[in-house]
């Protein structure tokens, strides 16, 4: 369960979690797919502002993988960057290190790999280019696309750009709070009226019918409360982190740590759940939005 961030959102999805499963007419169902493949450096990828992936120092700076990503591509100019570091520890490799990541409409059906890719950064670019070679200070690379395709979504044109001050701030910890209240609780409805757009928008996003949404989503709360390690961790409201990202169009929430800011106590064996927060200002009210 380790990872499991917006877990209440996906949990009801997973029909279509996957391109690989299903049937159907795949000319209308899209997906956009980041391909990602970093070897012995100190990097982050993000799209649009919002984090992707990193290495780390345990795992030799190297990650490999694949994410849906449709969520967070919206009409008009996106943005993918990577920042690259220098390491906090050597390794012992004589991998060369490279960076490549890419972006790619994937139909339903299809491998994850097997798309038309539309968007592609790598680090070197060319033979002779050494700039990953013994980094001594921070630099990113940035890449900015319209993307032919968007998924279907009704966030990107009712939401607003909102000013995040102190009224904004406070309405924004106000749900948050009211989210972990309801989750300790147990509170399904509760639940269910602080994620029903960010639930509706998902199912919309991935080719799925609302109908019937909330019992699927109720389902998937009750299995996931019947979990022996749901145990909440408490929510340090007052030490809440938030950063306009997507343009603006969506404040990320986290903890002072850039943790998802409401977690369950982690197990040595289960990890724990974690529940990712992006508030959005939507039809002049700011709610849960991813």
């Amino acid at each position: 369960m380790k990872g499991m961030a917006r877990l209440l959102l996906a949990g009801v999805l997973l029909a279509a979690a996957t391109v690989t499963a299903g049937a159907g007419d795949n000319r209308e169902k899209l997906f956009i797919i980041i391909n990602y493949s970093v070897y012995h450096c100190n990097a982050e990828i993000e799209l649009n502002g919002i984090h992707i992936t990193k290495t780390d120092k345990d795992n030799a700076y190297t990650v490999t993988g694949f994410s849906e990503v449709g969520m967070w591509i919206y009409p008009g100019p996106n943005s993918m960057t990577v920042t690259v570091k220098p390491l906090e520890k050597k390794i012992d490799s004589s991998g060369r290190p490279a960076i490549e990541v890419s972006l790619s409409t994937v139909q339903e059906g299809q491998m994850t790999n097997e798309g038309k890719k539309f968007m592609e950064l790598k680090i070197p670019e060319k033979e002779g280019d050494n700039r990953l070679e013994n980094v001594k200070s921070a630099f990113t690379r940035s890449a900015t696309f319209k993307p032919a395709y968007v998924p279907p979504s009704g966030l990107w044109s009712r939401a607003k750009p909102a000013k995040l001050d102190d009224e904004a701030r406070r309405q924004i910890t106000g749900i948050i709070r009211d989210y972990h209240a309801a989750l300790q609780k147990k509170d399904a409805n509760a639940v269910w009226n602080l994620l029903r757009f960010a639930s509706s928008d998902m199912m919309k996003l991935r080719h799925q019918s609302t109908d019937d949404l909330k019992t699927k989503f109720m389902r998937s709360f009750n299995e996931m409360l019947a979990d022996k390690n749901f145990i909440l961790l408490p929510l340090d409201a007052d030490k809440l982190v938030m950063k306009p990202v997507a343009d603006g169009k969506l404040v990320e929430v986290t903890d002072r740590d850039g943790r998802e800011p409401i977690r369950t106590k982690e197990t040595k064996d289960a990890g724990a759940y974690t529940f990712g927060v992006y508030m959005g200002y939507i039809d002049g009210k700011w709610m849960i939005a991813r």
